[in-house]
């Protein structure tokens, strides 16, 4: 698996290519502070190199993530459990609209969002979780997503995390 450079992508494909690989491979590398936390939900990235990242994300029951964007990052979602209303740009997406893979020998959906999209998601009355399967496209290095944000902050906690001077 060949996904560690310090330059921007050479191809638009780049990051499906990473993530194709990663759902066959799995392979681990956590950085220092893997562990995040953010208005109750909790990520765990998996993975970061020079580029990309995943993490997991949890999410606890009828939560729900404001509309959002993430500058400067490709991603892919992938569902791990647990039901989903994603909206994209104003819209929710259907579970048709929502590509079809395998991780670990569990048949789920993924969707791509792009560092211009705005989203956001509710949570099912189980709660949920996925993974977010990034690249950083403007050569920033990775850091978590929820640090790569652009929108209202989830919390008061999260607006300190972003630097916000006050948060309303």
């Amino acid at each position: 698996m060949s996904t560690v450079s310090d330059t921007p992508s050479p191809a638009p494909d780049a990051l499906r290519q990473f993530v194709d690989d990663w759902l066959t491979e799995t392979p681990i590398k956590p950085p220092p502070g893997a562990y995040a936390a953010v208005a109750g939900n909790v990520g765990l990235t998996l993975y970061r190199d020079a580029r990309f990242q995943v993490q997991l994300w949890t999410f606890p029951p009828n939560s729900r993530v404001s509309d959002h964007a993430h500058p400067g990052v490709d991603t892919w979602l992938v569902r791990v459990n647990g039901k989903f209303r994603l909206r994209k740009n104003g819209a929710y997406l259907s579970p048709a609209d929502a590509e079809r893979t395998t991780w670990r020998g569990m048949r789920t959906w993924m969707t791509r969002i792009g560092p211009d999209d705005v989203h956001g998601v509710e949570i099912g009355e189980a709660g949920g979780s996925f993974l977010s399967i990034t690249e950083r496209i403007d050569g920033a290095e990775p850091v978590s997503v929820h640090m790569a944000w652009e929108g209202a902050p989830l919390s008061e906690d999260h607006a300190v995390q972003l630097g916000a001077v006050s948060w309303a």
